[in-house]
């Protein structure tokens, strides 16, 4: 996560403001092995909230979390691909049983669609294929 944002938000605040302004939240975010999912879910945690965090590249999950827990928030790692319904349906109800709900969601995965479309079977219509 970027040194500014996060020191904004875990820097101290004037007597009466919340400094942890998502405290008892429970965030969600998929594709959080890199990039911006990575980067949401430290704010996140930063903010207050417990995270999990799904993408196919658990390995890098793993450290994610280790880096989130090192900093005193809750998270979990889950190996997810939301191409699958059930491996989404099965992610969010791991986030509300070892979490206790989910508030926040954040759906960053990215893929590529045309493979995913070739894994099913079908095939990219151009403006020449149209019937």
């Amino acid at each position: 996560m970027q040194e500014g944002l996060e020191s904004h938000l875990l820097a101290p605040r004037a007597p009466g403001l919340v400094q942890a302004p998502l405290q008892g939240k429970v965030a969600m975010v998929t594709g959080a092995s890199s990039g911006i999912g990575e980067a949401t879910a430290e704010a996140l945690a930063a903010a207050g909230a417990a995270v999990a965090v799904g993408a196919r590249r658990t390995d890098r999950l793993d450290d994610l979390v280790q880096r989130l827990t090192d900093r005193g928030s809750e998270g979990i790692a889950m190996d997810l691909d939301v191409r699958d319904a059930d491996a989404c349906a099965a992610a969010v109800q791991r986030t509300v049983d070892e979490l206790g709900a989910l508030d926040i969601l954040v759906n960053n995965a990215g893929g590529d669609a045309a493979g995913a479309d070739r894994d099913r079977g079908h095939q990219r219509m151009g403006p020449d294929d149209q019937h």
